[in-house]
This record gives structure tokens, C-alpha cells and sequence, in this order.
């Protein structure tokens, strides 16, 4: 459920998720696609790491109490300087169902179709398609 006093979406990510963690090299670049009020910041993947500065390359099946369907996420993590959080920040996505965005509010799906399964040896099979975006 939306709140008017904290605009979050309550989500369950359903199994057979997939994150794919990627070093930043662009950092200028990566500074420029987070939106005011977060900065870059150094963290962890494995407990033993080094910490380095990170993008996340996610698709999951998800659901709410209103909906349910599968997403494709490009996050970068950084620090939300208002309360100090670790954050993902999403850059990009794609979505067969209903999304909440924090620019546009509530909106429709933004592919005309996706998949994200296993076939029968654990194989992660991932196929999205935005006609919007492969047009460009």
C-alpha cells in the first residue's frame, strides 16, 4: 500500500530473483544519473571485499497487495544524505505490471512482455522486451 506520510510501496521480490553486482568505473558519470540528496558510496558485496562503488543489475518477480508481475532494475547504491541510509537508486527499469515512479506517480507497464524463469537445469532465463526503448 502507498502512504501519504511515507511515499514507499510495501513488496514482496518472489524466488528465482537475480542480482548481478558491477564495479563503477564512469564515477562522473555515475554522479550524474543519482538525483539530489544521495552521493556515491563505497560498500561491501561479500563480508570480505573491498569496499568500491557499485551497480546493480536486477530482475525479479515481485508483488503487492495490488499487483504482481516482473521487473528488470538498473540500480546504483548510494547514500541518501536526509536520514544517512544505504540506498539503491534506481536508474532505469522495466516492468510488466503496475509501477510506482517516483517522477510520473503510479503507471502502467513500460514492456509488452516479460519473462524471468529457469529452464531444467537452473539455466536463469531473463527476456524483456520495451519497444520504446529499442526503437531509440
Amino acid at each position: 500500500m502507498l502512504k501519504k506520510k511515507s511515499p514507499t510501496w510495501d513488496f514482496v521480490v518472489e524466488s528465482y530473483s537475480i542480482f548481478l553486482c558491477y564495479e563503477l568505473i564512469d564515477l562522473d558519470r555515475a554522479r550524474q544519473l543519482i538525483p539530489d540528496g544521495f552521493e556515491l558510496i563505497k560498500t561491501k558485496i561479500f563480508s570480505d571485499d573491498t569496499p568500491k562503488f557499485y551497480a546493480i543489475l536486477g530482475s525479479f518477480n515481485v508483488h503487492t497487495s495490488a499487483f504482481a508481475g516482473t521487473r528488470l532494475e538498473v540500480n546504483i547504491i548510494a547514500r541518501n544524505k536526509r536520514n544517512n541510509l544505504l540506498s539503491w537508486v534506481i536508474i532505469d527499469y522495466d516492468t510488466n505490471t503496475l509501477s510506482h515512479d517516483v517522477s510520473k506517480g503510479v503507471i502502467d507497464s513500460t514492456t509488452e512482455y516479460a519473462l524471468l524463469t529457469t529452464n531444467y537445469d537452473g539455466t536463469i532465463i531473463v527476456d524483456f522486451n520495451n519497444r520504446q526503448k529499442t526503437e531509440r
